[in-house]
């Protein structure tokens, strides 16, 4: 368990409920600070405010503009330390 003041932050991605519930509970059992989107837009969204250590993302979401499309233009914000 993580147990600083800088615990780690991910955010997952995924439009699969049963397993964002599952992931989501295994991980913040071990001390992350968890978010989830449900879809490609709220996960960007989430992304530029939570701004995540590590995200989950699920590619092959249902609509066109999700999945590894959203992870590419996600490579295109940089937050203010640099960092995409």
């Amino acid at each position: 368990m993580i147990a600083n003041d800088e615990t780690k932050k991910i955010l997952i991605v995924d439009d699969d409920r049963d397993y964002v519930s599952a992931i989501r509970s295994l991980l913040e059992s071990a001390g992350y600070r968890v978010r989830t989107a449900s879809n490609g837009r709220e996960g960007v969204q989430l992304a530029r405010v939570f701004q995540p250590d590590l995200i989950l993302l699920d590619v092959m979401m249902t609509e066109r503009t999700e999945g590894s499309s959203r992870c590419r233009s996600s490579g295109e914000h940089r937050d203010s330390a640099g960092r995409r």
